[in-house]
């Protein structure tokens, strides 16, 4: 008569050899159903092959849910996940779970009446880093499905499909607003967002001079900058350049500007941003800056998706000077690189100064001096074109990178 109230189970954890005995009691039922669901974090499911007594039930790809109806005897069950994705298979009578095995492979005895379901999920362990220089900054991560975090730099997001991300940085205040990255997470891998904020005030110097007591030079306590820059110059793989074919103009005058980033190291630079901060009281740029410039205020930023190995992205760019400039002022430029993971190498910065000096217009009686001037800017003019050395860096496409 116990047989007649109650029916044992018994599952058999597939894998190495590892076997689990479970005895389930379950009401009386005319015959026996087995019932396979599916679930996803992407809505993206796989297959399955259920070996039976009798023969073999084969799922469609991405099938979500099928019942089979089932008798009394051994039962494999075999998966196969999406790309990437790992396997958890659960066995349920109702709600009361049963058995979980971690893997794609499981064998249970059944005994042909009642009805049993078995879940197959799938899940990925991918992880997003969020970080910037200086940190502490707000942001927003964004992937499709509705797929939305927020926090402060530095962040780690785990357990993470393969989506196409876009995070979107907050600037501190005084600092320029970067644009916002894109890319793609492969399957179960760690994908790094970082940015770099240009902020006004931030340019330190290896010829600061420490304050002196006495005569004796005093050594105060790092600064948060000062111990940047030490790790910056620890890595190098940027090497930055700011040139002018000139450093003496009159007012009205142009002087010509080679601006440019190599990377000196032996992987490729992602999302670099190079840029050229000037006065535009004392100089005017080109109202259409050479490969996609774009302009902040008073700063001009090349973003430059990747750069390869051993390669240089190098601007020419005209810098007009304004009429109104007095005779014996200086103008000031100041060129900066950032981005992902760059560094500059010993004894350098990833920013640089060049001074361009406004002299009196030639008096009456020096044409000679006149038309020296004028054929010097014309040579840079046909010497520095800014066609010149152009495309020297290859865009990727995200799902490379």
């Amino acid at each position: 008569m116990q047989k007649n109230t109650s029916r044992r189970l018994a599952l058999l954890s597939a894998g190495v050899g590892i076997t689990a005995l479970l005895t389930l009691p379950l009401p009386a039922f005319a015959a026996g159903t087995i019932t396979i669901d599916q679930t996803s974090q992407i809505e993206e499911y796989g297959s399955w092959l259920l070996r039976t007594p009798t023969g073999v039930v084969e799922s469609r790809k991405n099938e979500q849910s099928r019942s089979v109806d089932a008798q009394n005897g051994t039962y494999l069950l075999t998966v196969q996940p999406p790309d990437g994705a790992s396997t958890t298979i659960r066995f349920y009578d109702g709600s009361t779970l049963l058995n979980t095995t971690e893997g794609t492979q499981v064998s249970f005895t059944y005994n042909g009446n009642g009805t049993l379901r078995a879940e197959i999920s799938f899940r990925y362990e991918g992880i997003i880093v969020v970080e910037s220089t200086p940190s502490g900054a707000s942001f927003e991560l964004r992937g499709p499905q509705g797929t939305r975090r927020t926090g402060v730099t530095p962040a780690t997001f785990t357990r993470i499909p393969p989506f196409y991300f876009t995070v979107t940085f907050t600037a501190p205040l005084g600092c320029q607003q970067p644009k916002p990255q894109s890319r793609t997470l492969r399957p179960n891998a760690k994908l790094v967002f970082h940015t770099d904020f240009i902020c006004l005030g931030d340019i330190k110097t290896v010829q600061n001079t420490p304050s002196q007591e006495n005569g004796v030079p005093q050594r105060t306590v790092s600064t948060p900058s000062e111990i940047r820059i030490a790790e910056e110059q620890s890595r190098p793989n940027v090497q930055l350049s700011l040139l002018l074919n000139q450093e003496e103009t009159v007012p009205g005058g142009t002087v010509y500007v080679t601006l440019g980033v190599r990377n000196v190291s032996k992987t490729t630079l992602h999302h670099v941003i190079l840029s050229q901060q000037f006065d535009a009281d004392d100089v005017i740029l080109p109202d259409v800056l050479p490969e996609g410039g774009t302009y902040t205020d008073n700063t001009a930023v090349w973003q430059i998706p990747n750069i390869l190995a051993g390669q240089s992205f190098t601007l020419h760019i005209p810098v007009h000077i304004q009429k109104t400039v007095p005779s014996g002022a200086t103008v000031n430029l100041t060129a900066r690189v950032s981005g992902e993971n760059v560094h500059a190498p010993l004894g350098e910065l990833l920013s640089k100064k060049a001074e361009i000096a406004v002299v009196a217009l030639p008096t009456a009686g020096t044409g000679a001096g006149a038309l020296f001037l004028l054929i010097g800017a014309m040579f840079a003019s046909l010497s520095l074109h800014p066609t010149i050395r152009r495309k020297q860096y290859r865009v990727e496409t995200a799902e490379k990178q």
